[in-house]
């Protein structure tokens, strides 16, 4: 299931995570394109999502072996609650950042990708709870 959970998370983070409207001209940025600010918009959280998927599909491969599964869950909850909070932290910043950069009849929204990079993170964290193989 962690496993699942990092590949969500690395899917989420190269879709759309953001549809923007300015100027009535709509537009959607990737994840992995806030790293880089072409659109706009920069930030650093998806280096760390990145790192964080890789992780949480090491994680469910170690619970899959059933290698070290108390040291490894506790793994999977800690790194799903950061790919929630790292997501959760972006989307604040961006908006924060939106609102100073652009006028108030522009529009900024959460698209798949965002929310698929979430789901990945609960879906890692829930892995703990679910049984591993002995």
């Amino acid at each position: 299931m962690a496993l699942v959970g990092g590949v969500l998370t690395l899917a989420g983070l190269f879709t759309a995570w953001f549809e923007i409207t300015v100027g009535g001209v709509s537009d959607t940025i990737t994840g992995w394109e806030l790293a880089s600010g072409d659109k706009g918009l920069e930030s650093k959280d998806p280096y760390i999502l990145l790192a964080l998927g890789i992780g949480a599909v090491v994680i469910g491969v170690l619970l899959f072996l059933g290698q070290k599964r108390s040291l490894v869950r506790i793994a999977a909850v800690l790194v799903g609650i950061a790919i929630v909070g790292v997501t959760a932290n972006d989307w604040m910043t961006t908006a924060d950042l939106f609102k100073d950069l652009f006028a108030e009849s522009d529009k900024l929204a959460g698209a798949f990708g965002f929310y698929l990079t979430i789901a990945g993170g609960i879906v890692t964290a829930v892995a703990a709870v679910l049984p591993a193989k002995k």
